[in-house]
């Protein structure tokens, strides 16, 4: 699944990889700590919704090993979201305050790549996961998340 473990790291060898994984269907896949998307240009059943989102959200902090889910947008946003929410000491033990971080996603691509689709499967993904832990306040993320505009 990650492409840093191809035997040969080499242009070729990542395309190949790459060529192999979409022709299975699978349009994600990890280069270290990053994921690559490539676009289907086709729905492809089972890639999203309620049960896929609810892998991630509920895999253990940390991931790795053989009981992590396969590399997904789904985990970058879940990623995100539980940096966003964990207390600033556990990045800096001599910080005072349960301060959070703020979190960026950069999604790249040429036109026609699928950035955009991938912005709005990262927003949604983010609505729905605060909406679930954040029911009853006052200005739900979900709101603020929805009235971001993407650069």
């Amino acid at each position: 699944d990650d492409l840093l473990d191809l035997a040969a790291v080499s242009e070729p060898a990542l395309h190949h990889a790459l060529r192999v994984r979409y022709g299975s269907g699978s349009v994600y896949t990890s280069v270290g700590t990053m994921c690559v998307s490539l676009n289907p240009y086709r729905y492809l059943p089972g890639l999203l919704g309620d049960a896929v989102a609810a892998t991630y959200r509920d895999a253990p902090e940390g991931g790795g090993g053989a009981a992590a889910p396969p590399t997904h947008l789904y985990a970058v946003a879940e990623r995100a979201y539980r940096c966003l929410l964990r207390p600033h000491d556990a990045f800096d033990p001599t910080a005072p305050g349960p301060r959070r971080r703020d979190q960026s996603v950069l999604i790249s691509g040429e036109s026609g790549a699928g950035k955009t689709e991938a912005t709005k499967i990262l927003m949604m993904y983010l609505t729905r996961r605060s909406a679930a832990e954040r029911s009853g306040s006052s200005r739900p993320l979900e709101d603020v998340v929805l009235s971001a505009n993407p650069l």
